[in-house]
């Protein structure tokens, strides 16, 4: 490879809240295209181009036009609620789609990295390693799991990293929950937030750091998992941005999972252990103080 020619990325999903915040941070480590599905994002500068995971066509076309060296497969149905009413589409996309992905990425030598989630674990235990075994609750993370297992029989170089509660700046077509939050503290309105659901958050620019070492190491292969360094409750998570962004923490209403039995109950505790990753990498991610902080002066400057 040339020492000026710049590794060629194709990442999927690239309008959502990851996949956008990814395309932002990763535009210059990479030759970086983005694919969307229906919301092509309105913005100049960047290599966008339309992919329907769930067609093997489609997914022919686009690899073998852009012919990339690196997959980041970003792109799913992550609604959780979404997924739990909507089966055949969920399976489709997330499962299928990411079958569809590997199997071409296979044909042209492309290493393929699947982006996966927390919520592949029950809950019951917390702290989950790579090596404990996943349980999922919910048909999100049952389709997730599934695509795991696929990506990893289909291809020897793939790697899947499960990623923790997400965090940063907006999306395109996916704002994120703390856009949301803080858009309501603005405003003067309360938000409920669970007392007894735990996660360990991570800054979206922790992620694109680990990415600019993963996308160019051959030895990353199998699965890891990323997350942040702390375990926190939703509520914990809200009145630390509460502080940090000088909000009055009486707006933030603490509340239990089972005081919405209308909502599909999530998993208590899906903590990651990443221990593996962040000592390979030599990694260190934020604590949620830090990436606030972080967060907050990115906000200021980009709305100067």
């Amino acid at each position: 490879m040339d020492a000026g020619k710049k590794t060629k990325v194709l990442l999927t999903g690239a309008s959502g809240f990851l996949g956008f915040n990814l395309m932002s941070l990763l535009k210059t480590e990479f030759e970086l295209y983005g694919t969307y599905c229906a919301n092509p994002p309105p913005i100049e500068g960047y290599r966008f181009i339309k992919l329907d995971v769930t067609s093997q066509e489609s997914v022919r076309e686009v690899l073998e036009t852009v012919h990339p060296e690196v997959i980041i497969h970003a792109a799913a149905k992550a609604d959780v609620d979404f997924c739990e009413s909507n089966h055949d589409v969920s399976f489709g996309v997330n499962v299928r789609g990411s079958e569809n992905l590997v199997k071409q990425a296979e044909l042209i030598g492309a290493r393929f990295i699947y982006l996966s989630t927390d919520l592949v674990f029950d809950g019951e235990e917390g702290d989950y390693s790579e090596d404990d075994n996943p349980n999922p609750t919910s048909f999100y993370g049952a389709t997730k799991l599934e695509a795991e297992e696929r990506v990893l029989n289909l291809s020897q170089k793939a790697l899947v990293l499960r990623l923790s509660l997400l965090y940063g700046n907006r999306g395109h077509s996916n704002v994120g929950f703390v856009y949301r939050l803080l858009e309501s503290l603005k405003t003067g309105k309360s938000f409920r937030l669970f007392t007894d659901q735990y996660r360990t958050p991570l800054y979206l620019e922790d992620v694109a750091e680990a990415f600019k070492g993963i996308v160019l190491d051959m030895n990353f292969r199998g699965l890891y998992h990323l997350g942040g360094p702390e375990m926190v409750s939703r509520w914990q998570f809200g009145q630390i941005l509460a502080e940090v962004f000088g909000f009055s923490e009486k707006l933030l209403l603490p509340i239990k999972m089972e005081d919405l039995p209308e909502m599909l109950t999530r998993p208590r505790d899906c903590s990651l252990n990443s221990s593996r990753l962040c000592k390979q990498m030599n990694l260190q991610p934020l604590s949620v103080k830090e990436g606030l902080q972080k967060l907050k002066q990115v906000m200021s400057v980009n709305q100067q």
